[in-house]
Parts: C-alpha cells; structure tokens; sequence
C-alpha cells in the first residue's frame, strides 16, 4: 500500500512538472485509426494526432498515459477513463476533432482531487479544467446518460479517512465492495481485483495492458540472452574456483561469492524464459487469469523458490 501511495506522488509530480502549448490540436491534426490499447472499447475507433497534449503520435500519447495509471488503478472516478482518452487519443469524426467537455473535466477532478490533497498534491495543471470547453452549441465528449451541470463540492472521504477502513473486516465493508464492484468498470485489459478490503484493476495475463506484444518479446529476449551469458560466465568462475580454491584467496575470494549469486540469479531468468512467464506469474480469477502482486499471494513452490532467490541475491 505504500508503495502505491509512492507511485501516486511520483506519478503526480511528473504530471506538475509537464506543461501545455495549446488547448486544442493543431491545424495539421488528421485523423487516423485508434491504437491505445487503453483506450479500446469506448465506442469509437479513430482519434486525432496530434492530439490536446500535443502528442505527436499514439506512442508518445500512450507513454502520457501510462503516468496516470495509478489514479486509474486507484478507480477514484468512473468517467477518469473516458477523459483521459478525450485528452490523449481525441474522438475524430470526419475530420473533425472532439474534445472533452469542462464539465466531464470538472466531474472527474471533483471524484480525484481528494486522493492528491490529501497526499498535499494539488490538482495536475496538464488537466486544468479552463483549457476545455462549455457544453452548449460545441460539440464535446461528455459521459452517456449522465447530467453534469451544477458539479457540487467533492464529497468523497479522503485518502487518509479510507485506510483503516481497509483493515476492518465486517458484513458492512463486504456489502460495501460489491456496490464498489458494481460502481467501478476496468479497461478492456484489466480486471477488478479484491485485495485488503480494497478494489483495484490488475492487467489480465496475455494481454498488451501496457507495452505492445513486439516490445515484451524483445525485452524478453534481451534478458534472457545476457541471462545466459552471465550465467555461463559465473559458472566458469565457480568451476575455476572449485577446481584450484587456493587461487582465490582474499581479498579476492569474495569474487566467487558474488559469482555465485549472479550465478543463481541467472538461472532464475533461465528458468522463468523456459516455463513460460505466465505460468509462473499468473493465478486464476473468475473472469479469467490476471496478473497479482506476487508478495500479496499465497506463492505455489515453484513461484515462491523463484520469487525468493530473487530477494535473496539483491
């Protein structure tokens, strides 16, 4: 959970430091097929780039996105989905750019400014809700079936208000979940996940919730490549080692410790590009498999080796 809060900060205070050249997007704005994965499933699929953030391509908006993800995981607003995605991959019909409407702006900062107050982060000046535009004659994007008009004062609880509540475990706080289950919706890759009292979206295995498929074969790839040199390596040092230990006297002996733990770390990436990343990093779900925190679940055998050799050579 802290380590979330850390994430939030951070993520927040990339947001301030970023600033806006223009409101809408330029005259060479075109249209073009939507590719956001995160932004799939909401009813249409081209967008405009350049877009409001002056992005020039989908990849420059998804890396934009991704520094909200925490805000999205931490489900403070059911229309947070829709703004983003009217801010970094804008709705385009006939060449025509829609923006977000202020009053959706003004609906989202109302459910998700008590999470960043109370973190003494103020409301991110990328998402100023002035630099969008009136309902009226102006055709924007705007949540369906919801009337927005008269936004009032939040009146969610603050951060520091809902962390005990996450530790009591009584038939209100069940009841309370599921109305959080029912009041809350994922992105097309994700799905809800229930873990100390508290609701939030984990991506589902197999699926580009966050980097496309050919740049996870690549990292794979890299990794598990420079795995097997340093394990050959480290393996030719213990060999050295076990062969002939009066060469490795000190202060030179601690050379074949380290090998060792390289050594095991190592085959730690061996083993995980052999059986496969899903079986070792996925466990099932009603609704289908999905990746968890793997230090807030109970490990199988071969999870919980991995995952402990992990720790115990850093």
């Amino acid at each position: 959970m802290v380590l979330r809060i850390v994430v939030l900060i951070l993520s927040a205070a990339l947001v301030r430091s970023w600033g806006i050249n223009h409101a809408h997007p330029g005259t060479g704005a075109k249209c073009e097929r939507l590719n956001v994965s995160f932004c799939r499933g909401l009813r249409y699929n081209m967008t405009a780039m350049p877009n409001f953030m002056g992005n020039e391509d989908q990849r420059q908006a998804e890396r934009g996105l991704a520094t909200f993800m925490p805000l999205v995981h931490y489900n403070c607003s059911k229309h947070l989905r829709l703004f983003l995605c009217a801010v970094f991959a804008p709705v385009c019909s006939e060449h025509v750019t829609i923006p977000a409407c202020k009053s959706l702006c003004l609906s989202v900062r109302r459910d998700c400014e008590p999470a960043l107050t109370s973190l003494a982060l103020p409301w991110p000046h990328l998402l100023d809700c002035n630099r969008f535009l009136d309902r009226g004659n102006t055709l924007c994007v705007q949540p369906p079936d919801e009337t927005l008009d008269n936004i009032s004062s939040p009146t969610l609880p603050t951060v520091q208000q809902q962390w005990p509540v996450m530790y009591e475990r009584s038939p209100q706080i069940s009841i309370r979940l599921q109305q959080q289950q029912q009041h809350y919706q994922c992105p097309p890759h994700f799905v809800q996940i229930s873990e100390m009292e508290m609701i939030f979206c984990a991506p589902r295995c197999g699926t580009d919730a966050y980097y496309r498929a050919e740049d996870k074969k690549f990292a794979e790839r890299w990794m598990t490549g420079w795995a097997w040199l340093c394990f050959l390596s480290t393996l030719f040092t213990l060999l050295t080692f076990w062969v002939e230990p009066s060469r490795f006297r000190y202060p030179e002996r601690p050379i074949v410790f380290l090998a060792l733990c390289y050594n095991l770390l190592a085959m730690a990436y061996i083993v995980r590009a052999a059986v496969g990343a899903d079986n070792l990093s996925c466990v099932s779900q009603i609704d289908g498999p999905s990746y968890i925190p793997v230090s807030k679940q109970i490990l199988p055998v071969n999870n919980a080796i991995l995952y402990n050799s992990h720790l115990i050579v850093n």
